[in-house]
């Protein structure tokens, strides 16, 4: 179940500078129930194995609230904000004494600016950087240990942290009578990206989440718009 709540405003000062605020609330719980049966071969029926049955509840609410200011001074154009995010997380099994319940919350200040300059119908160039959070989903978190093969385990980690994520583009139109011409460049990189871990213990293999990855992409990007004229005959 997810609920939602949010509410925006934009406050223009001048025809040229403008004010962004808003809030948003976002509510989830999750309940998974699980059962385990084993096969009565004399029988020929399943038997469940109540010590391996169980539900797990999870819940993560979100509180979050932005404010993006924007002005245009001439050619040049501004925009620069940051939004922050305050996460709570808590997860429990119903009957389940080796996983005991376990919560966290976290805070997040996610900031963002663009700088454009635009040279009326022949060019324009932007500039901007972009943060973003992706947090861990409840299969990363979940601490049930799966056991179908006993030899080769896997569950999940409550203490994952949100990957974030930092991005930088530089764009280039140019504008022609026949369309435009469109160029970008970017970087993007993440320094705690969640990535699975594999490791022996006991003589047994066993595979969770952690945040040790490191990842990095740049690229280019060209695209044209071309306008094709509607002719009317008659």
């Amino acid at each position: 179940t997810e609920t939602t709540f949010q509410l925006d405003y934009v406050h223009p000062f001048t025809k040229k500078i403008s004010l962004d605020i808003g809030a948003k609330t976002i509510l989830r719980d999750v309940k998974s129930d699980y059962h385990y049966d084993t096969l009565n071969y004399a029988t020929g029926e399943y038997v469940p194995v109540y010590s391996r049955n169980n539900v797990f509840d999870y819940g993560q609410n979100i509180y979050a609230g932005y404010a993006l200011g924007s002005a245009t001074f001439g050619k040049w154009g501004v925009k620069a904000g940051a939004r922050f995010e305050a996460t709570e997380i808590e997860g429990k099994f119903d009957n389940d004494s080796e996983n005991p319940p376990f919560s966290s919350s976290y805070n997040n200040l996610v900031p963002s600016g663009t700088v454009s300059y635009t040279k009326s119908a022949k060019y324009s160039l932007k500039l901007s950087y972009t943060q973003r959070i992706q947090r861990p989903s409840m299969n990363y978190l979940n601490p049930y240990i799966n056991q179908s093969d006993p030899t080769n385990i896997s569950y999940g980690n409550p203490n994952l942290e949100p990957e974030k994520s930092h991005s930088f583009e530089f764009g280039h139109s140019l504008y022609r009578k026949f369309g435009s011409i469109n160029t970008s460049v970017y970087h993007r990189f993440t320094n705690n990206a969640i990535e699975s871990i594999r490791f022996v213990d006991k003589g047994i293999y066993q595979t969770t989440y952690a945040n040790i990855g490191e990842n990095t992409t740049t690229g280019l990007s060209l695209s044209s718009n071309i306008i094709i004229k509607k002719l009317v005959i008659g």
